[in-house]
C-alpha cells in the first residue's frame, strides 16, 4: 500500500503542470521554457515538497523495517537528484 503511494507521488510529480511565475497561467506547450508574458515557468509541486514527503514515508519504513518500501524510496530519491 505504501509502495503504491510512493509510486503515485512520483507519477504526480513527473506529470505535473508548469505554472507561470508571474501571470500564473498553466503552460500548454512543455517545450517552451518561458510563458507568453516572457516569465519563467515553475513546478506546481516543488521538488523539495516531494523529497520532504518521501523522507516522512522513509522514516515509517525504517521504524517498521519495511525494506522493500525503503528500497523504492531510495530509488525514487536517486532519480530526483
Amino acid at each position: 500500500m505504501l509502495v503504491e503511494r510512493v509510486s503515485k507521488m512520483q507519477t504526480s510529480f513527473a506529470l505535473q503542470d508548469w505554472q507561470c511565475v508571474s501571470c500564473k497561467k498553466i503552460g500548454a506547450n512543455f517545450l517552451h521554457r518561458h510563458c507568453e508574458c516572457s516569465n519563467k515557468f515553475e513546478y506546481t509541486l516543488k521538488p523539495e515538497e516531494l523529497i520532504r514527503n518521501l523522507e516522512m514515508v522513509k522514516r515509517v519504513a525504517i521504524k517498521h523495517k519495511l525494506e522493500n518500501l525503503e528500497y523504492v524510496i531510495e530509488h525514487v530519491t536517486r532519480c530526483l537528484q
